[in-house]
Parts: C-alpha cells; structure tokens; sequence
C-alpha cells in the first residue's frame, strides 16, 4: 500500500509540475522542469517495487504496464527537451 501512495501522490505531483513548466517562461520553468526530473526518482523506484510484485502474479500486464510507464516519461521528457530547443539555448549554455 506504502508503494501505490508513493507512486500515486508522485504522479499528481509530476502532472503539476510538468503542466507549470509549460505555463510559465524562462526561470520559473527551468525550475519546474527541474522538479519534474526529481519526481521521476520516487515513480521510478515505486514503479520498479510495484511491477516486481506484479510481474510473477500477471507477466503480460506487468510488463506492458512497465513499458508503459517508461514510455510516458519518456514522452515528457521529450516534449520538456522540445520546449528547451525552441526557447533557446542561450539559457542553459550560457552568455
């Protein structure tokens, strides 16, 4: 029960953070897309507890639940990268 809270309560967390960082401009969205590559520690590791006990039990499901979950994080990291090149990347090189 610990591992679906963690997970759960990461996930709303993450949404909001992804969903400010594409809000707001420049600083306050670095800082944001910063929170959001924090999250995905806790999702990841509940992720990783919770497919472990859900792999014997149910292969398949576990399995595609798995690849699809690294797919979504994936996706979002893809997209915040996206948002990155066409600020600029004057930002995060530096003057």
């Amino acid at each position: 029960m610990l591992w679906i809270n963690i997970h759960l309560i990461s996930w709303v967390l993450l949404v909001i953070a992804v969903i400010l960082a594409f809000s707001f401009k420049d600083k306050l969205a670095t800082i944001f897309m910063m929170i959001t590559r924090v999250l995905y520690i806790p999702i990841l590791l509940s992720g990783g507890f919770l497919a472990w006990y859900r792999i014997p039990r149910a292969p398949v499901s576990g399995i595609v639940k798995l690849l699809l979950g690294l797919a979504v994080i994936a996706s979002l990291r893809l997209v915040s990268l996206v948002k990155v090149v066409k600020q600029g990347l004057s930002h995060f090189i530096g003057p």
